[in-house]
């Protein structure tokens, strides 16, 4: 993959153009944006963090507004898969209060979804039901489908931390719709995991495997690696509860290894499953 075999040369290049004085400089929030889907996915979240510092900084020297907004966005999103949550809710915070200033609706309920989001990860279920939604309302009105998918899997993630997993599964379904609808590959297998865990919670493993399968192949193919570990995880749950416990460690084995790679926290947690959990015979 050119992006992957370039990655660290296109960082460079950003880096220096962010300290080159002139129009150079105009180019590094252009190219924040268009990396941090690839490194949101891939996992690169120090380096989608560096990038978007530098491009905030540069857009304040510039006083551009909207390239502020946007960075904060993204350096939030960062900050939020490092776990730097009260970073992560301070940035959206100033992102929304641009957007709103600049009267831009999608971007005001994109970052109400980001929002949300931080809340859910400090279990402020409360203000992320608010920001969800009012984001899903703006949303709607727009008739932005792609941003209504995030919006409905962020309900469904709330309903499952809520205890409320039949709703969640729901949620999740509508979310998975469309975003195969828009024929975005990468949101599909997040949705496909957060599905699965949904169904696992919900006592339905039968259908958490099938759903969890289909997430493993989707993810690969767009290469969104925390979607593949969390896919692997909950399937070696559904494997688990129907006592097929041989598959289901494979399984968790699989997603802490992506886990471990990520240098996520979920690698402690099945670490500590794997050794409580012995392996017993089918």
């Amino acid at each position: 993959m050119w992006l992957e075999a370039e990655r660290l040369n296109l960082l460079e290049a950003t880096r220096q153009a962010a300290q080159t004085p002139g129009p150079v400089a105009t180019m590094v929030g252009p190219l924040a944006a268009a990396l941090f889907r690839y490194l949101q996915m891939g996992g690169y979240w120090n380096e989608l963090k560096d990038l978007n510092q530098a491009a905030l900084q540069v857009a304040r020297d510039l006083d551009d507004r909207p390239g502020q907004a946007q960075a904060l966005s993204d350096l939030a999103t960062a900050c939020w898969w490092l776990r730097d949550l009260e970073q992560a809710v301070a940035c959206n915070r100033q992102s929304l209060e641009l957007r709103r200033a600049l009267g831009d609706r999608r971007g005001e309920s994109l970052s109400l979804g980001n929002l949300s989001q931080d809340y859910i990860a400090l279990g402020q279920l409360d203000q992320a039901l608010a920001c969800q939604h009012q984001s899903l309302a703006i949303i709607r009105d727009l008739g932005d489908h792609p941003a209504e998918a995030r919006a409905l899997n962020g309900l469904g993630g709330l309903s499952d931390a809520a205890g409320r997993f039949d709703e969640a599964v729901a949620w999740y379904e509508q979310a998975l719709g469309l975003f195969r609808q828009v024929g975005d590959r990468a949101s599909e297998g997040t949705v496909l995991g957060n599905l699965t865990e949904a169904q696992v919670h919900a006592g339905r493993p039968e259908e958490a495997i099938r759903r969890a399968e289909a997430g493993v192949t989707v993810c690969r193919q767009a290469g969104n690696r925390h979607g593949e570990a969390t896919c692997l995880q909950w399937l070696g749950s559904a494997l688990d509860a129907i006592g097929h416990h041989a598959p289901a460690r494979a399984s968790w084995q699989a997603a802490l290894t992506l886990y471990s790679t990520l240098g996520l926290p979920e690698a402690h947690q099945l670490r500590r499953l794997l050794e409580e959990t012995p392996a017993a015979a089918e």
